[in-house]
């Protein structure tokens, strides 16, 4: 996993930097112990929601547009409602497209 963590990040950078924090926070804690070696991360975490608070009025607000209607979920559930239903000689899609849009079906 903290593999995966150092090659996902793509500044070499920042890879070097956890790196380095990976060795030197067991070091500080067998040294100095936990206060100082959990303080590390917290301190950094500080510094990190400090730049994030900084820039938050560069970010943008976008309004929610709240859940889409004909999702995956409702056309599924739908489509096994008809299954077990009266369709007048429809096909299982062919009932579903009379309420739901082909676009909605097909993923568009």
């Amino acid at each position: 996993m903290v593999g995966f963590i150092l090659l996902s990040i793509p500044a070499p950078s920042l890879q070097q930097f956890l790196f380095l924090l990976f060795i030197i926070i067991p070091v500080v804690y067998n040294i100095y112990g936990a206060e100082l070696a959990f303080g590390i991360p917290g301190i950094l975490m500080c510094v990190a929601a400090l730049i994030f608070w900084l820039g938050r009025k560069k970010y943008i607000w976008v309004s929610l547009s709240g859940i889409k209607k004909e999702n995956f979920i409702s056309i599924t559930g739908y489509a096994i409602l008809q299954i077990f239903s009266n369709r007048n000689g429809l096909g299982v899609w062919e009932a579903v497209g009379k309420k739901i849009s082909a676009a909605s079906i097909d993923g568009g």
